[in-house]
């Protein structure tokens, strides 16, 4: 009995092993294409905009704040990944999930799904809370999976016209949303709180035939329920994310400009420890006459910086004193991109004798329809009214609680400096390759060598563009300049 038993181990352990091979390459080959489509046809909004959502057959769900996972199932048991690619498989909620499926008679399945988590007294719950629960195992009967879309059923990708046929499937296999008829069944886990319904079940959805009533919608779970946003499907290529617009009390730092007047401000919160943390630039919200106005009083705040960062023309803006505080807004913030790397933000310092410093680049967020709404006359650059929290208690991101302080680096030393101009009647010309060694990359944050190329016209309507070429090989970059030089200065340049 003990060798059958052995046997039987030995064979159940070699198919659970095969199953995670399997779902390993069902994840590299399904999961990270599924993202980028589905990434492919968002289209973020806020709530002003809805009544220019067209559609008669439209499907409204709930945005839930939480973690995507995909999910497998292959007949007899459920794998997970994270976005990442890190697989999980002992939770309670994946446990229902197996069960379900096998009840539906599916053989094998993948699944797109939220893991979230779910309060005592079903209040919303926040992706910090789905962060610490998943890594307290006393917590993960607290754990849901909301699956919202399907990748494929009984090895057939699953291919429909109206995303109502996906919700349909999903509520014929797991049950839906209201399903709460059939009798409770506690899991036997120390943190009881949740059955098997609400351990599995679809995103809630709501279905209707006009903008108004995804107005109606957004107001009960949005405003009312304080739901983090909305999904809605129509007969229309694309998938409307609803989110409402979050405001943010941050400093002007760097500005850039153009025939108008400013053309684009740079932002940053304040760090517990006194640097600033970039976030974040625009100019949207702006009239014209504002940008005039800007462009005088911001010139003169003018400051040294050893910090290049660059608009969304390319061009590098001019960073001033921290003077100006601005109220602005946006949709969503985010802290990965659809491959699941961390966006990261730069950390400066600003001193009166120095200007800016660069203190390096840290995993934070990135903003998305950022709007200026007015400027903080009652607000200074100190950090409790600019203060790193605003965007944590929005989007935690990897190490916001560490008090990041700043760091004393070495100077860096120029090694080759030429600069060539040339004027023809009123127009200027300049182009400046300066090559340097940074003394600094012990650190770890910078490269060994960096050719810093300016070129500037007075001709073109963006005038002074910067270009960066960094490596820890000094001949590599001197050859570079080398052919650059040769390529573009020609007869009429003068050197400095």
């Amino acid at each position: 009995m003990d060798l059958l038993q052995r046997v039987k181990d030995t064979l159940a352990a070699n198919a659970e092993k095969n199953f995670l091979e399997n779902s390993r390459k069902l994840f590299d080959e399904t999961a990270v294409e599924y993202k980028h489509r589905l990434s492919g046809k968002f289209v973020l909004t806020d709530p002003s905009k809805i009544a220019d959502i067209e559609g008669s057959n439209i499907c409204i769900t709930r945005k839930l704040d939480g973690e995507m996972r995909t999910v497998y199932f292959n007949g007899s048991t459920s794998v997970m990944f994270t976005t990442g690619g890190k697989e999980e498989k002992d939770f309670p909620c994946l446990e229902v999930f197996t069960e379900k499926l096998k009840a539906a008679g599916i053989k094998c399945a993948g699944f797109a799904a939220e893991l979230n988590f779910v309060k005592a007294d079903k209040s919303r719950s926040r992706v910090s809370d789905v962060i610490h629960a998943v890594a307290n195992k006393e917590l993960h009967a607290s754990l849901a999976l909301s699956p919202f879309d399907i990748l494929f059923i009984d090895d057939l990708k699953w291919q429909v016209e109206h995303y109502e046929k996906t919700y349909e499937k999903m509520v014929e296999i797991f049950g839906g949303f209201d399903r709460l008829n059939h009798p409770v069944e506690r899991l036997n886990h120390p943190v009881e709180r949740l059955n098997q319904c609400e351990l599995v079940r679809p995103v809630q959805m709501e279905k209707g035939t006009s903008s108004s009533d995804i107005a109606r919608v957004y107001k009960k779970w949005v405003i009312k329920e304080k739901a983090e946003g909305l999904v809605v499907h129509t007969e229309q290529p694309v998938i409307w994310k609803i989110k409402p617009l979050h405001s943010i009390d941050a400093a002007v730092i760097g500005y850039t400009s153009y025939e108008k007047g400013v053309r684009e401000l740079l932002f940053a919160v304040m760090e517990p420890s006194g640097i600033y943390r970039i976030f974040a630039s625009g100019s949207n919200g702006l009239s014209d006459k504002q940008r005039k106005i800007l462009e005088v009083n911001l010139s003169a705040l003018k400051v040294s910086s050893n910090l290049i960062y660059t608009d969304s023309q390319g061009v590098a803006f001019q960073m001033i004193k921290p003077e100006f505080v601005f109220e602005v807004t946006a949709t969503d913030f985010a802290n990965t991109n659809c491959l699941n790397d961390c966006f990261k933000n730069y950390i400066v310092e600003y001193s009166e004798e120095k200007g800016w410093n660069l203190k390096g680049k840290v995993s934070g967020v990135a903003t998305y329809n950022l709007s200026i709404v007015r400027l903080r006359e009652d607000k200074k650059c100190v950090e409790p009214d600019i203060s790193l929290h605003q965007l944590q208690d929005l989007c935690p991101f990897p190490n916001a609680e560490k008090n990041l302080k700043p760091q004393e680096l070495a100077d860096s030393t120029i090694v080759e400096r030429k600069v060539f101009y040339k004027q023809s009647g009123r127009r200027k010309y300049v182009k400046k390759y300066v090559l340097l060694k940074t003394n600094k990359e012990k650190s770890g944050l910078y490269s060994k060598y960096i050719l810093h190329f300016t070129d500037y016209s007075s001709a073109r309507e963006d005038k002074m563009k910067i270009s960066l070429w960094c490596s820890s090989d000094i001949t590599e970059l001197q050859e570079k300049m080398e052919k650059m030089i040769y390529k573009s200065i020609k007869s009429g340049w003068a050197t400095q």
